[in-house]
């Protein structure tokens, strides 16, 4: 079964600081936090995309927020990313990679605020 948005908050197994498990298919996946390049809402499932796999799972961007590191920031409303993955950035995109995300504009300012902390 899938965790619900109190099994996220509430069960310590899942929001150890190196990672957690998410449902895929009918089993559970450990991903490593600092594997995570960046995260994709698609409705009630997120899109997950590490170094190594892609993982869709039942699950809310707003609810994955809350139990992420702090490394991780919404650049816009159906993405977040990890800043440690950031290899460019422009005032309108970050590039993770071989990956481009939008910097939403309701997201503007805290993301350039947050990648110009990343230069010192």
């Amino acid at each position: 079964a899938d965790p619900g948005p109190s099994n996220l908050a509430n069960n310590p197994s899942l929001t150890a600081s190196e990672g957690r498990f998410f449902s895929l298919n009918i089993r559970q996946v450990r991903v490593q936090y600092a594997n995570i390049i960046f995260v994709e809402s698609q409705k009630d499932y997120v899109r997950i995309v590490t170094t190594n796999r892609e993982i869709s799972t039942k699950l809310k961007i707003s609810e994955l927020i809350t139990v992420l590191p702090d490394y991780f920031i919404q650049a816009h409303r159906s993405y977040l990313i990890n800043l440690q993955a950031v290899t460019a950035y422009s005032a309108h995109d970050i590039e993770l990679g071989d990956y481009t995300i939008p910097i939403g504009q309701s997201h503007k300012l805290s993301v350039m605020r947050r990648l110009e902390d990343l230069k010192t």
